[in-house]
Formats: C-alpha cells, sequence, structure tokens
C-alpha cells in the first residue's frame, strides 16, 4: 500500500524518518477512530468531526492521499450533518488505517 521509499524522496525525508513518521501516524490515527468510534456511541457529531480533522491533516500533511480523501469525506459529512454517510465513512476510514497498521506487522485492535 505505502512505498517508503517514494514517498521519502516526496517527502525529502530519509526512509527510517519517515518509517517512524507513520508509526507516529499510525498510533494517532488509532486514536482517533477511537474517539470517532465513542463519538459515535454517544451520537456526538461534532466529535465525529473533530475525528476526522485530526486524521485529515495528519494525513495531508504525509501525502497519504486516500487516507486524507476518506477522512476529508467524514468531516464534511459531520459538518453539514449528512448523518446518512457517516458509518460508512468512518468504517472506510477504519479499514484504511487498520491496512496501514497490519502493512507495518501490527494488530490494531490488540
Amino acid at each position: 500500500m505505502i512505498n517508503i521509499e517514494k514517498l521519502a524522496e516526496q517527502l525529502e525525508f530519509d526512509v527510517e524518518d519517515v518509517h517512524e513518521l507513520l508509526e507516529m501516524f499510525i498510533d494517532s490515527a488509532i486514536g482517533s477512530i477511537e474517539d470517532i468510534k465513542q463519538s459515535f456511541a454517544n451520537q456526538d457529531i461534532t466529535g465525529i468531526r473533530n475525528g476526522a480533522h485530526a486524521i485529515k491533516g495528519s494525513a495531508g500533511n504525509l501525502l497519504l492521499n486516500e487516507v486524507y480523501l476518506v477522512a476529508q469525506r467524514l468531516e464534511k459529512s459531520a459538518t453539514e450533518g449528512r448523518t446518512m454517510n457517516l458509518l460508512g465513512e468512518y468504517r472506510e476510514l477504519a479499514h484504511l488505517i487498520e491496512q496501514m497498521h497490519e502493512e507495518f506487522g501490527k494488530n490494531v485492535y490488540a
């Protein structure tokens, strides 16, 4: 899914630095996914929006375009009150984060 060498070149960082940045992103994104999940349980649209916004910003900084676009859609749906879209977009975002986590040899929900 992620070509670390290409990403390092695009970001103008060493491969080791990009690997560390991705690990930090994944850890943070997992926390945000859990926050969004809790926000669903509490019917807290603002919490959903805030969690998606956090992931979107970090993903954008790291040029993780697919994650960025899904987080952006989730944030926009929450902002505009389009609740019919929220669950599907959340699941898609959580799946992308889980895939990234697994790519680095971890189990997201361990």
